[in-house]
């Protein structure tokens, strides 16, 4: 036994204090404090106090840049991150989640669309997470970016013939598959097994990443359209002495980089200013629902990863709902004609009683 007086009783005492010491809320910040500046020292993590937007946004761009993000994705985000600088490019990290309101204020008086708004936000939050800092809290934005405007079968028809001649068939292609135009355009014979009647999108050649299959067996007119497309590649290939990869190509053999120019031109003398190359996305799945084809299917055929994502494209199939709905009509009326019949027949059976 120790005694008040004996020195092992005053070290414990002592460390009993300690203990309770480390416990308390103050210490624990300060620990937490200490870790997060060893952090910083290591460059393992950004100092909150002393770093600035500059270096956060350099980190973002080394992450996804050692991650393989695509030239065309980083491309996109060099342009938010060029918005977010001009706001926050002289301050301190620790700053930045002050001034984030600020920020959304002066991109709603620059009339910025909402998805942009929200695009950049986000960015800012993923930048905040990839150099290890607190997490950043931004304003929720509502964005009401609803897919609109399809064309129908005689619409791309009329489009079509206003089209220069090699750049035709991508829009029927674009229709008979619902794929996207960067999609269809990189296509080469590779993916295209005319023998085995399939053609193919490979994992990693999408937006979402996952590979794609069509049959043509189910499509005549897509199949006719690649085995015509492959007869004038032939022909190109004769006439210039070279191997054509792609299955759209230039009359000189070369790819086709875009269509934007020759599509509006054609649209508005086919009087449909306006028509985007995607509604033929949007037209796919309401053709393929009129065909009663269903969601699952249609969703594995052109390339949407979630049903509330396929929904915004699908628009109502007004034909459709209409035989549906006189349907329904007409049984309800001629139920009504078969009970007014029989109460007809059961007064008059009264009557003559």
């Amino acid at each position: 036994m120790f005694q008040r007086s004996d020195r092992g009783w005053l070290l414990r005492q002592l460390g009993h204090q300690l203990r309770r010491l480390r416990n308390r809320p103050v210490w624990r910040n300060w620990r937490w404090r200490r870790a997060r500046w060893r952090l910083a020292r290591q460059g393992r993590r950004l100092d909150i106090e002393q770093a600035r937007w500059s270096h956060l946004a350099a980190r973002f761009l080394a992450h996804h840049e050692a991650k393989g993000t695509r030239p065309r994705t980083l491309a996109r985000w060099r342009q938010v991150l060029a918005h977010l600088a001009s706001y926050f490019g002289t301050a301190l990290v620790g700053e930045i989640a002050e001034n984030v309101n600020g920020y959304v204020a002066l991109r709603r008086r620059q009339k910025a669309a909402p998805a942009s708004i929200r695009m950049e936000l986000a960015l800012l939050r993923q930048a905040f997470r990839i150099a290890g800092l607190p997490r950043l809290d931004v304003p929720s934005i509502e964005v009401r970016n609803t897919r609109k405007g399809f064309l129908e079968a005689a619409d791309v028809q009329r489009i079509a013939g206003h089209l220069p001649e090699h750049l035709a068939p991508i829009a029927w292609a674009g229709f008979y598959t619902g794929w996207r135009k960067s999609e269809i355009l990189r296509l080469g014979w590779r993916d295209a097994n005319l023998a085995a009647g399939t053609v193919r999108l490979w994992p990693g050649e999408t937006k979402s990443g996952s590979g794609r299959v069509f049959p043509l067996a189910a499509c005549p007119p897509l199949a006719r359209l690649l085995a015509d497309q492959r007869a004038t590649v032939s022909r190109i290939e004769r006439e210039c002495q070279c191997v054509v990869p792609s299955v759209f190509c230039q009359p000189d053999g070369g790819p086709i980089r875009d269509m934007d120019d020759s599509w509006r031109s054609a649209c508005t003398a086919a009087g449909k200013p306006g028509a985007l190359f995607h509604d033929l996305r949007r037209s796919f799945a309401l053709h393929m629902r009129r065909l009663g084809l269903s969601e699952t299917d249609i969703m594995e055929l052109a390339g949407w990863k979630t049903p509330s994502m396929f929904r915004r494209y699908c628009v109502a199939d007004e034909t459709g709902l209409a035989e549906r709905l006189r349907r329904a009509w007409n049984g309800t009326t001629s139920a009504q004609a078969t009970d007014s019949e029989g109460l007809s027949r059961d007064e008059a059976t009264a009557a003559s009683r």
